[in-house]
């Protein structure tokens, strides 16, 4: 399938094809042309069996974005979606555990990884709420140059036994926008 688009500038542009991420059988390929049809960028397989590329037109004008199906299979359960947008400056926080574990008396050290995207490359800060009762921790920057900090949670000795609805927060400052993920 062939799709004609026209960009008006140079601003970078996703093309997301979802195949395999949606339950399909799919293994879709993507390809950006030229108006004269020539070949300026492509992708194969970098979200798994779907493509995902970044593209940065190489000049205003008219471009076809072709989308295939690598392996041809066809039928009920191939089927795809396409999202396409513009790249903007954006981080996302990820913890390597699904819970965090304070004896009381005690202090922990929690690596948080700072993932950046679409060219963003500030400091993020990062700190934790929803903390039970004796329980706290000191916040933490992530700089520019790296992509880990480490949390400290403290828990006096008579804090309770008891489970908190914690939330680990990444904040930012992304061109003129302040950006918050969880």
């Amino acid at each position: 399938m062939r799709m004609r688009f026209h960009a008006p500038d140079k601003r970078k542009l996703l093309f997301d094809l979802l195949g395999r991420r949606i339950g399909s059988r799919i293994d879709g390929s993507l390809r950006v042309l030229d108006a004269a049809g020539k070949e300026v960028f492509s992708n194969d397989d970098a979200a798994g069996k779907d493509a995902r590329m970044e593209f940065i037109p190489p000049g205003i004008g008219d471009y076809v974005l072709e989308i295939a199906n690598v392996e041809e299979k066809t039928g009920p359960d191939c089927y795809w979606r396409l999202k396409v947008q513009h790249v903007k400056p954006d981080f996302r926080i990820e913890l390597r555990t699904d819970r965090v574990h304070v004896p009381a008396g005690a202090t922990i050290a929690l690596p948080v990884e700072v993932i950046r995207s679409g060219g963003f490359t500030g400091p993020v800060e990062i700190r934790a709420e929803g903390l039970p009762a004796g329980v706290t921790a000191t916040p933490a920057t992530v700089p520019p140059d790296k992509t880990q900090a480490q949390l400290t949670f403290y828990a006096a000795a008579d804090a309770p036994l008891e489970a908190g609805d914690l939330r680990i927060i990444g904040r930012a400052r992304a061109g003129t926008m302040d950006v918050v993920r969880e």
